[in-house]
């Protein structure tokens, strides 16, 4: 039996959309054990199989810095034996373990980010579609020759039961549910809370029910301002674990999202996702995994904004300052695209 360390470390929509491809690479290499090295809180992302296994570092406690990087590399060989080392993250950690991997030599195999593509999209020298993150992911596999079909990776990796937790929130009515994730890690792919209003006073005109996910205390007080506006709407902003937060994904018909992490959580469960695009661009790479919410993308045209994506990541301040990427998102358009799912007798 072969035995792969498979590394990536972060960030939490990254391991998601690894997971995809980790659990086809279990699927299609029945000889073959793999070892994810990822933080404790995203075990959960990935399917089961008795043919994986976890490594959860203490990266800010024993294993931080390279001292705490030796110690981790010691246990690692002390427990196993590797075939190969994946490194699907390429950080500094990363390359420190490689680094010793190969001193050793075990084979080691790198995923290529391709910095100067993205580099070049956000400049507007060379715009144009990019890899998905999960073909990079999954080219670092077949580099190390393993079995992995052509888009193979992209179906949902989870499936939950209605459990009793997610049922006090959700209920279990066949009412149409909407998800809203609107949140983000900045300013650049957040929905603005004026747009969201908006959103929410017309969704509120339909049978459906609308489930905020998110966490935090200022997404708590902007959700509540929400409340103020429709019955309809129910908070679950901090309210369930990572694992009930994805099983209640499961029970929405459509997820309104932004580029964020939630975005890749309801494509674990293969919800869809109606997903809103600002400071960033989806040619990036990191669009939501299902083929078919990649015609469930609104963003305000290049060709109308030329200043836009203005990053890869959405990490660099809007130089007009007014976040026209996102206050000019058309809501007749996000409107549309969620009553495909529940009210597709409704026209806006």
């Amino acid at each position: 039996m072969q035995k792969y360390l498979v590394i990536r470390l972060s960030a939490m929509g990254d391991v998601a959309l690894a997971s995809h491809v980790i659990n086809s690479a279990i699927e299609q290499n029945p000889n073959a054990e793999f070892v994810v090295l990822t933080r404790d809180k995203f075990n959960v992302f990935f399917g089961q199989s008795s043919r994986i296994s976890f490594v959860n570092p203490d990266l800010y406690g024993k294993h931080k810095g390279f001292v705490g990087l030796l110690k981790l590399w010691f246990s690692l060989r002390k427990a196993h034996k590797f075939t190969a080392v994946l490194d699907l993250h390429n950080v500094l950690r990363s390359k420190v373990l490689r680094l010793l991997y190969r001193i050793v030599f075990t084979p080691v195999y790198v995923i290529e980010k391709g910095r100067r593509e993205k580099k070049a999209l956000i400049n507007k020298t060379d715009f144009k579609q990019l890899p998905h993150a999960t073909e990079r992911y999954a080219k670092v596999f077949l580099n190390a020759r393993l079995a992995l079909e052509k888009n193979s990776w992209r179906k949902p990796v989870l499936s939950f039961d209605l459990n009793p937790k997610v049922a006090a929130f959700i209920g279990n009515s066949n009412n149409f549910k909407v998800g809203l994730a609107p949140f983000a890690s900045t300013a650049q792919k957040a929905f603005p809370q004026s747009k969201l209003k908006e959103l929410v006073s017309r969704l509120a005109e339909y049978n459906v029910q609308m489930f905020v996910f998110g966490g935090g205390k200022t997404e708590e007080q902007q959700t509540e301002a929400l409340r103020a506006i429709s019955p309809k709407l129910v908070s679950l902003v901090g309210k369930l674990k990572m694992t009930h937060e994805i099983a209640a994904m499961q029970q929405m018909n459509v997820v309104f999202a932004t580029d964020s992490s939630n975005m890749h959580l309801a494509g674990l469960v293969g919800t869809p996702v109606v997903s809103v695009w600002g400071g960033t661009h989806p040619y990036a790479g990191f669009s939501p995994i299902n083929i078919q919410n990649k015609e469930l993308m609104v963003q305000v045209p290049v060709s109308e904004l030329p200043c836009r994506p203005c990053s890869v990541f959405g990490n660099i301040a809007c130089h007009r300052s007014d976040l026209a990427c996102l206050h000019n998102i058309n809501i007749d358009a996000v409107m549309a695209k969620i009553l495909a799912f529940v009210a597709p007798d409704n026209t806006i």
